[in-house]
């Protein structure tokens, strides 16, 4: 096998898949993967792809595939919970993204989308767990600090979920996803002023954001009562 070749064609696939020409990606990855059926990664490539455009069924059979081929592929579990998520099969993405953590019991994306399935599930104090976990684990990821001040919230612990929003907002001061949740966050708890400063800044970050106009007018709403 000529390693340099076939490392060169992945790497164009990768390419295609980050200039976001998914099309052509998944077209020469069905190819590639014809001439390398045992390479997990191409499998779990064409997974990848096929999740980004919706087309969850085949994101899961290819990521089937790449197992069937490496069972400790932790990557591919992970990736597999988080279709499998998205697929409103929460139940199934537990089994998935505990696989990927027995392989790598240090791998904090995949707690953190644990706790996104256990949210899912209702589960706020599996969830929590979780994503403390994740934070344990790597201390300036964002994602857990945003999930863990959206379940505090749900549950009415403002005090906690305030908390965690600044500590996401500390690690990452543009992160428009963060921004828009604590703003939600400060309309639903009647802090207007606050929150229209903030949602003036989601505006330059995501300036056809529905969801930040929605809120600009709630808050427009509020303080001419």
């Amino acid at each position: 096998m000529n390693q340099a070749l076939k490392d060169q064609r992945i790497q164009e696939l990768i390419s295609l898949y980050n200039n976001g020409d998914t099309k052509e990606c998944l077209l020469r990855a069905k190819k590639v993967a014809k001439i390398y059926p045992e390479e997990p990664f191409i499998f779990n490539l064409m997974g990848v792809v096929n999740a980004s455009i919706g087309f969850y069924e085949e994101s899961i059979k290819s990521y089937k595939r790449a197992l069937k081929i490496n069972s400790n592929y932790f990557e591919v579990y992970n990736n597999l919970g988080v279709v499998l998520n998205d697929s409103n099969k929460p139940d199934e993405a537990v089994v998935y993204l505990k696989k990927a953590l027995t392989v790598n019991p240090n791998y904090p994306e995949a707690y953190n989308n644990l706790g996104n399935s256990f949210k899912e599930l209702d589960d706020l104090d599996q969830a929590i767990e979780s994503y403390e976990k994740a934070i344990t684990l790597n201390s300036s990821y964002i994602d857990p600090y945003t999930n863990l001040a959206i379940v505090f919230t749900a549950k009415n612990e403002n005090e906690k979920a305030e908390y965690y929003f600044k500590k996401a907002l500390e690690i990452s001061p543009q992160d428009a996803d963060t921004l828009r949740y604590f703003c939600d966050f400060l309309v639903n708890t009647q802090r207007f002023s606050e929150a229209k400063v903030l949602l003036k800044k989601c505006l330059l970050l995501t300036p056809k954001s529905s969801d930040v106009f929605n809120l600009l007018g709630q808050v427009y709403q509020n303080e001419n009562f």
